[in-house]
């Protein structure tokens, strides 16, 4: 709770309150005891000043300092620091059992005013900020000891007495310059080598000033009264209230921040769902145009295509009812011929593989699987829907039919037809989707379609085809 700063000051030795503006020069001879010559002495430079009208428009801190140098007087010698773990009560008189008048933490300076001894030790009264009392003399360091305590703790700067001086790398004149100072605020004393003070510059560089044209000065911290700790106290309550509102404030206005935000975002999400799917609509109405149009084409196509099949199978039948006209005579002829020397033979066995088609209570179902079986072998054409030639979705429409049903000629329709079914509930009948590919479940882990051009309608497994799932249009 260190919130004042203690500079050491000639008016503090002397008790002079108009003289704590100003920092003491520590560059005097080391002569002196606490509490003795050296506080007569500075009184006495103190009345001269105040007694000698000439005097008056000369600032204080240089009579002061220039008669002190000149008299050998020391602020050493009544110089202490506080050497503590964290503070020690400042007392109203040399006894623990006196009023607490203030608290001195650790590094803290003070003003030594005199030392008396007690049956505990030795007991400073001392000066310290607003604080006048009493404290343990164990509880300091005094002196050179105070000083090199200073030092080493970082409280010891450099007082520059000319306008501006070299700060070198070495201490000797002979070597390069570091900077040149006129101000040695921001100029820690680290140590001393001969002639030369060692300083730390605040860009963290060390260096080395010539004493002859500076001097030195402690910078610490004071002690506080009860009423300053108490005060230090309320405004570090304050700040903390304030800084408690300050985050509130600054939560609030980020939680108002992030909802607006997600507010924002998710309008904007609206908004653009909203236009995929507009434009899903359009590319779905897209689709069904293309496909009505490519529908009406494959139609048309096949309506020439049925046209020139007819035609051809009427020549062909015809070509075939003469060859069977023709056939039959000979046969006639030569079983007239032979009659009597006609040798029977058996049919010749078929090797090829015979599926015995799965029947169901279902009767729809048995007249969609044997329509199915009736159609083995025939060849694959690209929109043909029968009766000797199919593709995918042309054998599936047909088989359909059969039942009373309607579908359209198109792979892609019927795979979104009835209901979703997966392959293991397959029922005979089904239809079998793929990307692209239909066929019909006709029972016993086996399907029909019409596979593909120089394959024509064949039998496959249900699972070597590659099928995603099966359709129930029949319950």
């Amino acid at each position: 709770m260190r919130k004042t700063k203690w500079i050491s000051r000639l008016g503090c030795l002397g008790l002079c309150v108009s003289l704590m503006s100003q920092p003491v020069l520590l560059s005097f001879a080391e002569g002196s005891t606490a509490g003795g010559s050296s506080l007569a002495g500075i009184s006495t430079v103190l009345d001269d000043y105040f007694n000698k009208s000439e005097k008056a428009e000369e600032s204080i801190t240089e009579f002061v300092t220039t008669e002190t140098k000149a008299r050998g007087i020391s602020v050493y010698n009544n110089l202490a620091i506080s050497k503590v773990e964290e503070y020690v009560n400042v007392r109203k008189g040399p006894s623990t059992e006196d009023d607490i008048m203030g608290k001195i933490y650790d590094q803290c300076g003070a003003t030594i005013l005199s030392t008396t001894t007690q049956e505990d030790g030795d007991w400073y009264h001392i000066l310290s900020g607003n604080v006048d009392g009493y404290v343990k003399a164990e509880f300091f360091v005094t002196g050179l000891e105070a000083r090199d305590y200073a030092k080493a703790n970082g409280n010891m700067y450099l007082q520059i007495n000319v306008d501006g001086i070299n700060i070198r790398k070495e201490a000797n004149t002979d070597c390069d310059i570091l900077t040149v100072l006129s101000d040695g605020k921001d100029c820690r004393v680290i140590g001393e080598e001969g002639n030369f003070w060692q300083v730390r510059l605040k860009d963290g560089k060390t260096g080395y000033a010539s004493k002859e044209f500076t001097d030195v000065y402690i910078n610490c911290d004071t002690a506080i009264t009860l009423e300053e700790e108490k005060a230090i106290q309320e405004e570090l309550a304050r700040q903390a209230r304030e800084e408690a509102e300050r985050r509130e404030r600054e939560r609030l206005a980020a939680e108002k921040a992030s909802r607006e935000a997600a507010e924002a975002a998710w309008l904007e999400y609206v908004r653009e769902s909203e236009a995929q799917r507009e434009a899903e609509e359009a590319a779905w109405l897209a689709y069904v145009r293309e496909s009505e149009a490519q529908r009406e084409a494959e139609e048309a196509a096949w309506a020439a295509y049925v046209a020139e099949q007819e035609a051809q199978a009427a020549w062909e039948a015809e070509q075939a009812r003469l060859a069977a006209w023709e056939a039959e005579q000979a046969r006639i002829a030569a079983e007239q011929a032979a009659w009597e020397q006609v040798e029977w033979e058996e049919d010749p066995v078929d090797d090829g593989q015979y599926y015995e088609p799965i029947y169901s209570n279902n009767a729809a179902r048995n007249a969609i699987v044997e329509y199915c079986y009736s159609k083995l072998g025939c060849d694959y054409v690209w929109a043909a829907e029968g009766p000797y030639a199919f593709d995918c979705s042309g054998l599936v429409k047909k088989a359909y039919e059969q039942v009373g049903i309607s579908l359209i000629h198109q792979s892609g329709y019927q795979g979104r037809e009835g209901v979703y079914t997966s392959l293991e509930n397959a029922q005979p009948g089904d239809i079998l989707w793929k990307q692209g590919h239909v066929g019909i479940y006709v029972g016993n882990g086996l399907c029909i379609h019409a596979s593909t051009y120089g394959v024509g309608v064949i039998v496959s497994g249900l699972y070597d085809v590659g099928w995603d799932h099966a359709r129930n249009l029949l319950g």
